[in-house]
């Protein structure tokens, strides 16, 4: 019987084991914005991270000390109070958006989506080498000197497969010892 257990299971039989899959779907949940997992594990994470947001909500020294030690990652800890907490300022709850989806298709285990509601825009991808260029200012832009064309070498001649009763032991061969 389960009198007075009110942490749902979320397969993790040791309590280290349960804190390290909540924490590290918390950390995923904050970098993506958007993570897909089972039902049971997004009920348990959406209780947790619409506590830690409303901690965000509110730049103090204390809530963030808070916050490290859920997450333990400062650098993640750092993000949730200057960018995601301020999104969320105008709520007062449900900072985050659970979407049953179909089952997975190994052991039909009820999957969703969970987000946050207010999605903050990811920063762009980071440019090409040569769109990096492209994109300087043409007042520093510098005037290289031209390189000397070097002659293209001949190409090899392409050596004959053997034909017929050869080619097909190699095929064989090739086929049984891979």
């Amino acid at each position: 019987m389960r009198h007075k257990k009110k942490k749902k299971r979320i397969k993790a039989h040791r309590v280290g084991h349960r804190k390290a899959i909540i924490r590290s779907l918390l950390i995923s949940l904050f970098t993506h914005q958007r993570i897909k997992i089972t039902v049971a594990r997004a009920k348990e994470i959406r209780r947790l991270a619409d506590r830690l947001i409303s901690l965000a909500k509110q730049p103090t020294v204390h809530r963030q000390r808070q916050a490290i030690k859920t997450l333990q990652d400062r650098s993640l800890v750092k993000k949730l109070f200057t960018e995601i907490g301020p999104k969320f300022e105008h709520r007062q709850g449900g900072y985050t958006r659970l979407i049953r989806i179909s089952p997975r298709a190994g052991d039909k285990a009820e999957m969703a989506i969970l987000e946050l509601t207010e999605l903050i825009a990811s920063k762009p991808a980071k440019l090409k080498k040569e769109e990096q260029v492209d994109k300087k200012p043409l007042l520093k832009k510098e005037t290289k000197p031209e390189k000397e064309v070097k002659p293209k070498e001949k190409a090899k001649p392409k050596v004959k497969k053997p034909e017929g009763f050869l080619r097909g032991l190699r095929k064989y061969f090739r086929h049984e010892s891979g």
